[in-house]
């Protein structure tokens, strides 16, 4: 069986469909940047069947060794994942700092108004009156 051809196809279909629809389809290709990763994962399925059957692709009779075939394949599908499951992670990174600033700056406003009261307690001291218990009869 062709896992390593089947990978391939996959990945360079999947290439081929993302940069036709960028200009041509724009709610299309929206869609299928979305599902994308769903085509990666069945890729690397294929990919891993290919390195344990030991399955490398002959193409007009031009064999190129199978490690290097593997190390390309790997190298593919390691950008692909990058592109479609571990970059959105970085937005959210960023979306994640913002909000930390943000809390950040509120925890610096409630520090200074909880001093500034403190002190205005500190200098309108009221004259304490000390318990001295119940008076007896």
């Amino acid at each position: 069986m062709q896992y390593l051809l089947i990978f391939w196809v996959l990945m360079i279909g999947l290439a081929l469909a993302l940069t036709l629809t960028r200009h041509l389809n724009k709610p299309f290709h929206k869609w299928l940047n979305d599902k994308s990763l769903l085509v990666l994962l069945i890729a690397g399925v294929f990919l891993i069947f290919a390195v344990e059957t030991n399955d490398p692709i002959t193409i007009l009779g031009i064999t190129v060794s199978n490690e290097i075939q593997w190390l390309g394949s790997f190298i593919l599908y390691s950008a692909g994942l990058w592109k479609w499951f571990l970059d959105p992670f970085r937005d959210d990174l960023s979306d994640v700092k913002s909000v930390v600033k943000v809390l950040d700056e509120r925890t610096t406003t409630i520090k200074e108004n909880v001093k500034s009261i403190d002190d205005y307690i500190k200098g309108h001291a009221f004259p304490r009156k000390q318990f001295r218990g119940r008076k007896r009869k």
